[in-house]
């Protein structure tokens, strides 16, 4: 059983940002997508995907002030309030390396 070692999957993972699966495996040295589900499955909580099916991407979180721990996001509405955490945004907004990707080009998350 061929095995990757976690430190190699985060140095691809650097080099190669948003990867497929097809091309993580080969960029490993050919391993079956079985071994990379389990070097993922180590990495839990550095890696994030998105997508689905064949369009999954692997990235690697990005640490804002030394701590790779998620930002909460909360919906602002017209009023100024803010309105719970939202889990999809977070999730969304860690995939595209930025807190809050559509503010910066004045879209409203409503």
């Amino acid at each position: 059983m061929t095995s990757v070692l976690p430190e190699t999957l985060l140095r691809i993972l650097r080099a190669h940002p948003r990867a497929g699966s097809a091309e993580l495996c080969r960029l490993l040295g050919g391993v079956n997508r079985s071994t990379l589900a389990r070097a993922l499955r180590s990495l839990e909580g550095r890696v994030v995907s998105r997508g689905g099916s064949r369009r999954i991407r692997y990235a690697l979180r990005r640490e804002l002030r030394g701590s790779a721990a998620g930002l909460p996001v909360y919906r602002i509405d017209a009023a100024g309030r803010g309105h719970g955490e939202s889990p999809a945004l977070q999730r969304a907004a860690s995939f595209r390396n930025s807190p809050c990707a559509g503010c910066a080009r004045g879209r409203s998350s409503t």
